[in-house]
């Protein structure tokens, strides 16, 4: 089988579709979703010490998952009007006029 090169073409078909999940991902977020939601009172429970613990670094943790959560403010300027367009993402993905829409 010979070598591929830089900038090679890929061969037709190869590669994973796109939009594709990765499996890993899919397991994980599957497993992550069994861990914190199977049980939602001991959950809060465990959020609510990590954000009240005297420990910095629980603390810390807390705050880095809560900033996972929260939409986050993207502002972009456009060529046309000084009007700023208005963007949030949630949890990775972009959210436009109520509508969740994938990057």
């Amino acid at each position: 089988m010979p070598k591929i090169q830089k900038g090679d073409e890929r061969t037709p078909g190869s590669g994973r579709i796109k939009g594709t999940p990765n499996k890993f991902t899919v397991e994980f977020r599957h497993v992550l979703a069994e861990v914190l939601f199977a049980d939602p009172k001991k959950t809060r429970k465990k959020l609510i010490e990590l954000r009240d613990s005297r420990d910095s670094a629980d603390r810390a943790t807390f705050w880095r998952l809560a900033g996972k959560m929260l939409p986050q403010l993207h502002e972009v300027k456009n060529e046309f009007d000084e009007l700023p367009l208005v963007t949030f993402n949630f949890a990775g993905r972009a959210i436009d006029g109520g509508k969740k829409t994938d990057k």
